[in-house]
């Protein structure tokens, strides 16, 4: 089995750049989400913000992990 290199800063800092990118973009959809659903009030509009706030929690980890990485 071969052992992955560790990342360096560079990469790191880049990769918390992509989730940062990732995490402005579920916003933009859960705000989106949100006003549809004020104007529809489609119950299934809130499973759909539901799946996109398990998305932007797993992104916030991904940037903490990589935020202690680079501390």
């Amino acid at each position: 089995m071969m052992l992955e290199s560790t990342p360096d800063k560079q990469e790191l800092e880049s990769a918390r750049e992509r989730f940062r990118a990732m995490q402005a973009q579920t916003d933009s959809e859960i705000q989106g989400l949100a006003a549809k659903y004020d104007a529809t009030n489609d119950r299934s509009v809130l499973a759909a913000v539901r799946g996109v706030l398990n998305r932007r929690r797993y992104i916030q980890n991904l940037v903490r992990d990589v935020e202690k990485a680079l501390a």
